[in-house]
């Protein structure tokens, strides 16, 4: 899947224009693959009050939240706006191996899953820099694969714990890289707000 992104701190600083270049990046996809476009929002709200862009396209082609209807089946654009963890799989899993493009709301930091998914900054048009070291990636791999039960059994917490603790003691643990990256990698929301608190264990402990 190709994705890109609109930072949060580019979205306040223009929000019309931050509007315009991901609808007009979705649009372009769907005439380019022939796919009806879509967007995915946490809630209508923003869909229906936002940019002029945004509302428009929202107001024209299939709209999706958590809690309301799901875009028609089938690979297509899709533009996800100031999107949850929950709502990017969402979307995610409703542009298949199309286009995802991401417009960053206030929380939650988007960058650890723009680094992975090598998300194409629409402002700057550069792929998003990784800043993540090999030793780092290894590790996240390890995580994800700990967490098989969602760090819900006690080995999986263990193992979590030490590996968090480990990234904490050589100043690797930033929490928007890791739980951006395990998004990334396809683990689900829920098991995300446990791996969270995890991690502001692991951050608490190395104060």
């Amino acid at each position: 899947m190709r994705t890109a992104w609109i930072t949060y701190q580019d979205y306040l600083e223009s929000p019309d224009e931050a509007a315009r270049l991901a609808v007009d990046r979705v649009l372009d996809a769907a005439r380019r693959s022939h796919a009806e476009p879509g967007v995915v929002a946490t809630d209508l709200d923003p869909l229906r009050l936002g940019p002029p862009a945004l509302a428009a396209f929202a107001k024209t082609y299939p709209r999706s939240t958590p809690s309301g209807r799901s875009l028609p089946s089938g690979p297509r654009p899709v533009l996800t706006w100031a999107p949850s963890y929950q709502t990017v799989t969402i979307a995610a899993e409703a542009a298949g191996g199309s286009l995802l493009v991401a417009v960053e709301g206030a929380a939650p930091p988007l960058i650890g899953w723009a680094m992975h998914t090598q998300a194409v900054n629409l402002v700057t048009a550069q792929v998003t820099a990784d800043t993540r070291s090999p030793a780092l990636l290894a590790d996240l791999e390890r995580l994800k694969w700990v967490g098989h039960h969602g760090w819900t059994d006690e080995v999986g917490k263990a193992e979590a714990t030490a590996l968090l603790q480990s990234l904490a003691d050589r100043g690797e643990l930033d929490r928007d890289l890791v739980l951006g990256t395990l998004l990334a990698m396809g683990v689900g929301h829920r098991n995300l707000a446990r791996l969270d608190a995890l991690v502001g264990t692991a951050l608490t402990a190395g104060r």
